[in-house]
């Protein structure tokens, strides 16, 4: 965990239950939760858990453990997500079970979201089957905390570009998506050919996807090729969106011409200097 993060995390405990406890520390505020978890106070439980699970403290494992088939599904969210930050393998087996509770999306979502704190090889499988889940909200976590694992295992990689060759759109969707937040050259580079495809439903998360790469500043680290393929996918998918037909128009808008300007190095007015009409031509015929 981000160390500044993890900081922030343990100030907040520190915040809401430190005139509570018995001793200032941050130590002496778990050791104070996990004492008071089970016991009748002015507090509800889901409260405290979710307390315990901003604070990540490895000391509180058991009670996430304990607490997450519970019947309050506050309580079940929570320890879903403190098992993320504390758990380990054998949490994945635990977790995965609650992926197929039709009838709670958060929770649904919290899973998704913990197997990608978790990062292990075993949270792969699960988090891909979540690709047909009905809920957008679980989909964009699971696509999240894939990409999340891919930093660490790196089969990820390769079996999210099988995937989006598949014949099974949903599949396909759901790859197109995870990659859209992983900034591997080999990632961006699919994303820009999926941006090619005559589905609205690939190319518009496969664009939407590099425009969310681009504007995180992280194409300056791109060979210039790269970033001119990627500079005329996202102006096709504009053309074949939008209504407007030529570069004037889309110079409109401002967060349009920002994200050029970051894949070109050239000044916002310039974008024509990429190809934007013949693009546009070879789109719309």
């Amino acid at each position: 965990m981000d160390p500044k993060v993890k900081a922030y995390r343990q100030s907040e405990v520190l915040e809401e239950w430190g005139a509570e406890a018995e001793r200032s520390s941050f130590e002496g505020v778990v050791e104070y939760l996990n004492r008071i978890v089970y016991q009748q106070t002015k507090h509800p439980r889901w409260a405290i858990i979710r307390s315990l699970s901003h604070a990540g403290h490895v000391s509180s494992l058991n009670i996430f453990r304990e607490n997450l088939p519970s019947h309050d599904s506050q309580v079940q969210r929570y320890a879903a997500t403190g098992l993320g930050r504390t758990g380990d393998v054998t949490d994945v087996f635990r977790l995965k079970h609650y992926l197929r509770l039709q009838e709670y999306i958060i929770l649904r979502a919290r899973v998704a979201q913990a197997l990608g704190w978790l990062g292990y090889n075993e949270c792969v499988e699960p988090l891909f089957e979540c690709h047909i889940d009905p809920n957008l909200v679980v989909r964009k976590a699971a696509a999240k905390a894939l990409a999340r694992v891919c930093n660490v295992v790196d089969s990820v990689e390769e079996r999210l570009l099988l995937a989006s060759q598949s014949d099974d759109i949903d599949l396909k969707r759901f790859a197109a998506k995870t990659m859209g937040y992983i900034v591997k050259e080999s990632c961006v580079s699919r994303l820009v050919e999926l941006v090619w495809e005559h589905n609205p439903r690939v190319y518009r998360v496969a664009a939407q996807g590099l425009e969310r790469i681009v504007n995180r500043g992280v194409s300056l680290y791109w060979p210039v090729s790269l970033r001119e393929n990627v500079a005329l996918a996202i102006i096709a998918y504009w053309a074949k969106t939008s209504n407007y037909y030529d570069e004037t128009m889309l110079n409109r808008f401002t967060y349009k011409r920002t994200t050029i300007s970051h894949l070109t190095g050239r000044k916002q007015k310039s974008i024509k200097a990429v190809g934007v009409r013949a693009i546009i031509k070879k789109v719309r015929g």
